[in-house]
């Protein structure tokens, strides 16, 4: 079977390859579409950092979360902290070391990102940003408990409003962009909390959108696709190569990591077309 490919020759604009493509995807499940996505995507800035951590090692991205979205980022990873006086909630990239404790950064606040994500798909309507939110945690040390999570999903919804997509699906992988873009722009993904009640109020539980990966560690388009680096297949050449088991994940080329794909997958060749106009200036600093 021959698939329709994206025409190399036109011009591609980072901020709107969705709609601009809209014909080509619209019918096309999620497990169908190659996502951009950032590893970190909040920790663009540095609200906080502790004694034994630097800019060098915890600055993961130089744009924020709209330039993000500018430049075609698609899937992004959020990782709240409950931070401060007031308890607000902000992005974070740390590591918890034994006898010393955090160790990271405190990014930007979360509402300032969420706001930034209605603003893009408020003028940009067949936009499909994914949200995945994680490694949910207080910065004093306290455990991450109910209220905090209920307060996190508040946060969400109240930031984003209409665009978030609702409903009652138990995997969405297999529903196509066009269903997905005619109930909101925004799906909102929660390692632990959400429930099939929670999500018809746009509250997704993780196994709704079944996925897997680390960071590619580095910033070049050819050595995610097709290039060996260190005894392993550039990232595309990983997903086109990952086996198909019960369900079809997502798949994503994250400038800071890459999602699994199974069995029924796009072209390699057409992945290359779509992901090679990525401006260069995207730059991925940490590599922890």
């Amino acid at each position: 079977m021959t698939l329709p490919m994206i025409d190399a020759s036109r011009e591609q604009k980072p901020s709107s390859w969705m709609g601009d493509h809209w014909d080509l995807l619209s019918k096309r499940p999620l497990y169908r579409v190659c996502f951009p996505g950032s590893h970190d995507s909040g920790t663009y800035m540095s609200t906080h950092q502790t004694k034994f951590s630097s800019e060098r090692t915890t600055k993961t991205q130089i744009y924020d979360i709209q330039g993000q979205l500018t430049q075609g980022v698609r899937y992004y990873d959020l990782r709240p902290a409950v931070y401060g006086d007031d308890n607000e909630f902000y992005t974070a990239h740390y590591s918890d070391l034994p006898k010393i404790g955090y160790q990271g950064a405190i990014g930007a606040e979360l509402r300032a990102a969420l706001d930034q994500v209605r603003a893009f798909v408020s003028q940009n309507r067949k936009e499909l940003v994914i949200l995945r939110f994680s490694h949910c945690t207080n910065w004093d040390g306290s455990d991450f408990g109910n209220l905090e999570r209920e307060r996190l999903f508040a946060l969400v919804k109240q930031s984003l409003g209409g665009a978030l997509i609702c409903g009652d699906e138990t995997d969405l992988c297999g529903v196509t962009m066009g269903t997905l873009i005619a109930r909101g722009n925004v799906i909102a993904v929660f390692d632990l909390g959400a429930t099939q009640q929670s999500s018809r109020e746009g509250i997704w539980a993780a196994q709704a959108l079944e996925s897997r990966g680390g960071y590619s560690d580095t910033n070049e388009v050819p050595s995610m696709i097709w290039c060996e680096k260190k005894g392993h297949l550039g990232q595309l050449n990983q997903l086109a190569a990952t086996k198909r088991s019960s369900h079809e994940n997502i798949s994503c080329l994250n400038y800071a990591g890459s999602l699994r794909c199974r069995e029924h997958r796009m072209d390699q060749q057409e992945l290359y077309q779509f992901w090679t106009w990525r401006p260069r200036q995207m730059r991925h600093y940490s590599t922890t």
